[in-house]
C-alpha cells in the first residue's frame, strides 16, 4: 500500500523503525507497504494511524478526515483545517521546525 510508504518517507523513518514501533518484523512492514490489499489487525491499523498522525480511513482509503474545532460561535474553524493540511504535507524536518517555532510562540504569550 503506497500510502504507508509515503507516510513513512514523510516522517523520515526506516521500515525497521516502524517495525520496532509495531513490534513486527521489517519484512512485515515491507509487505504492508507493497501489498495491494492491506490485511492487518485492527490493533496494527490503529497503531499505524497513531504513529503517522492520520485517520484509519486515510490509511485504508486515502480519504482525509478532519476533526474540526468549533470556535466560540459554533462555526467550523477553517484555519485549523488549513493548518492541518499544510502540516501533514511537510517533511519530518519541517514538522519539527514548526513544532519548535510554535512552542516558542506559546512561551512568549505567557510573558
Amino acid at each position: 500500500m503506497q500510502r504507508l510508504k509515503k507516510l513513512r518517507l514523510e516522517k523520515g523513518v526506516s521500515q525497521k523503525e516502524v517495525a520496532e514501533y509495531l513490534n513486527v518484523s521489517q519484512q512485515t512492514v515491507s509487505r504492508y507497504e507493497t501489498s495491494d490489499n492491506l490485511s492487518v489487525s485492527q490493533d496494527i491499523l490503529v497503531q499505524l494511524a497513531d504513529y503517522y498522525h492520520v485517520t484509519t480511513d486515510y490509511i485504508l482509503s486515502g480519504k482525509r478526515e478532519y476533526i474540526l474545532e468549533k470556535d466560540s460561535y459554533g462555526s467550523e474553524d477553517v484555519i485549523d483545517k488549513e493548518f492541518q493540511d499544510v502540516y501533514r504535507n511537510l517533511t519530518a524536518y519541517n514538522r519539527e521546525t514548526v513544532m519548535l517555532v510554535s512552542k516558542r510562540l506559546l512561551g512568549s504569550q505567557e510573558k
